[in-house]
């Protein structure tokens, strides 16, 4: 588990509590995509890029990320136009929320040494302000250039680094700290599926996990989509599993 692992390691925390184990745990997960061997500058020593064979290649069939992206375009018949729609307005909108201030509270700031000094790193960094339909039209297909692909850069994601963490408590707990919580975890869930398709996990799963509780279409269009690539997010739209 990669991309999953911090929200697991949540579930994991939050079953610790059910299960009397623990009171209170610190749970989240980081990301170091940066700093991962991708080779040697000389000699003739075979090495595997590490991106790829650890995170990005499927373990199976050796196939990257982005191809399953364009398999879940082309399944769900989700256009290039689409996911550039999708992208624009996810960038479009972090943009205003990063302006707004909307972020800054749930921010912890990261000094960062260089050659010209320290670097505080106070936001993130990838999202591009000024994102324009008009812009990601011009880029081409990255994953699949055949004619058929929709994957971009724009409408995927890149390289980061990052990190986040949460603190969950049992009520009595929280009631007794005088503590207000931000947020209660119901359930939880996960499923698998096809590897080839593997970026709609979210709709086995939101599915496996109204089996546990009464979850209604309401409740499921307010799920959030943390996807890598635009065209995952139209699949769970067209089922009713994501606004």
């Amino acid at each position: 588990m990669i991309c999953g692992s911090g929200l697991k390691a949540v579930s994991l925390g939050a079953q610790s509590i059910l299960t009397g184990e623990s009171d209170i745990v610190v749970a989240g997960g980081m990301e170091n995509m940066s700093q991962m061997r991708a080779g040697v500058k000389a000699g003739d020593v075979p090495l595997q890029d590490s991106i790829l064979c650890d995170g990005l290649n499927d373990a199976f069939y050796k196939y990257h990320m982005g191809i399953t992206a364009e398999n879940v375009a082309k399944q769900w018949k989700i256009s290039r136009e689409e996911q550039d729609q999708l992208a624009v307005q996810s960038q479009n909108r972090t943009e205003a929320a990063q302006k707004a201030g909307h972020f800054d509270k749930e921010i912890v700031f990261v000094e960062v040494p260089s050659r010209k000094g320290p670097v505080v790193v106070k936001a993130d960094e990838f999202p591009r302000h000024g994102s324009s339909l008009a812009a990601m039209a011009k880029l081409k297909p990255y994953f699949l250039k055949d004619g058929t692909g929709t994957v971009t850069p724009a409408n995927a994601s890149g390289i980061n680094d990052g990190a986040a963490a949460v603190i969950l408590m049992r009520k009595s707990e929280a009631h007794r700290r005088q503590l207000s919580p931000l947020a209660q975890i119901v359930c939880t869930a996960q499923a698998g599926l096809d590897p080839s398709v593997m970026g709609v996990g979210p709709i086995p799963a939101i599915k496996k996990a109204s089996d546990y509780i009464t979850l209604t279409l309401y409740d499921a269009f307010f799920s959030s989509s943390v996807s890598s690539y635009s065209s995952r997010c139209g699949p769970s739209s067209q089922r009713g599993v994501l606004n």
